[in-house]
């Protein structure tokens, strides 16, 4: 008797010593995940700075939404230039240096279908209204695959900052409700970003 129970004692031990392991392994895991994304936004955050320079954020009403902002951007910062750059390829640019690459419209146009921000000419003409605030932007739209009626990248950031902004106040995010408009816009950004 004492045998068979000293036997399950030790099975029991055993399972527990392993689930022990497991735990620990998870833990280990988590942490180095969190400290590989903090890593990843501390190097975008540097390579922002520089597009930050070239950007207009004064429709952020709150230090709140710009914290968020750059949150949101220093973790997707490098997939969105992958996918400018695509864009920027498929075009004969008209400059040499790599930071002074463009996208035609129509590259803005697809890039907003493919990320489920306008599905129809109407919206994309409509939000033309907002992103015309970017400095070099027409409200008119015209010849848009002409490179030379483009976007380079910092007003390419810009438009899509714009839009989840004007997303957030589509949303019922009201300014003078800083708490809920942050909150909002959080969700807008990250809805944007994770598809």
């Amino acid at each position: 008797m004492d045998d068979v129970e000293e036997q399950e004692n030790r099975e029991r031990e055993q399972k527990a010593r392993e689930t022990q392991i497991k735990l620990e392994e998870e833990k280990a895991r988590l942490r180095a995940e969190q400290q590989q994304i903090i890593m990843k936004q501390e190097q975008n955050i540097a390579r922002l700075k520089v597009y930050f320079r070239a950007i207009e954020v004064a429709f952020h009403e709150q230090k709140e939404n710009f914290n968020v902002t750059m949150s949101y951007m220093s973790i997707y910062h490098l997939e969105l230039l992958e996918n400018f750059d695509y864009y920027a390829a498929t075009f004969e640019q008209r400059y040499r240096r790599k930071e002074n690459s463009m996208i035609p419209l129509q590259g803005l146009f697809h890039f907003m279908k493919i990320m489920d921000l306008a599905q129809s000419t109407t919206e994309v003409v409509e939000m033309f209204q907002v992103l015309s605030d970017i400095d070099g932007v027409e409200r008119i739209v015209d010849d848009t695959l002409n490179i030379n009626n483009g976007l380079n990248y910092a007003q390419f950031l810009e438009a899509l900052l714009m839009i989840a902004h004007m997303k957030t106040k589509q949303n019922g995010g009201s300014p003078e409700n800083a708490t809920e408009f942050t909150n909002i816009y959080k969700d807008t950004l990250e809805g944007i970003f994770s598809n």
